[in-house]
């Protein structure tokens, strides 16, 4: 993803958050109006980008996990490959 897709992503995601929010009622509903409207949704979409880098930030570290996993399994069953085909020229008559 990059950063235009990022960006807009996080725009989707304020949106959702401002005026739909997770029971209905959007966020909007609790801005009291004491301060600045466009520093409050400035402050929700940092929040959502860090959230979101956060995410991708986990699912990244698992696929590096996986991916060592991968590597690790790989290897063991070429080793076991190798001892056999070694077993099998041991074991060959002459």
């Amino acid at each position: 993803m990059n950063a235009s897709q990022l960006a807009d992503e996080i725009k989707q995601m304020v949106m959702a958050q401002l005026f739909v929010g997770k029971t209905g009622d959007g966020a909007i509903a609790q801005y009291s109006g004491r301060g600045n409207l466009r520093g409050w949704i400035r402050i929700i979409a940092v929040r959502e980008a860090a959230r979101m880098l956060r995410a991708a930030k986990r699912e990244i570290s698992e696929d590096e996990e996986l991916a060592k996993q991968a590597r690790a399994a790989y290897e063991k069953i070429n080793q076991q490959a190798r001892i056999a085909e070694i077993d099998a020229w041991i074991a060959k008559p002459d």
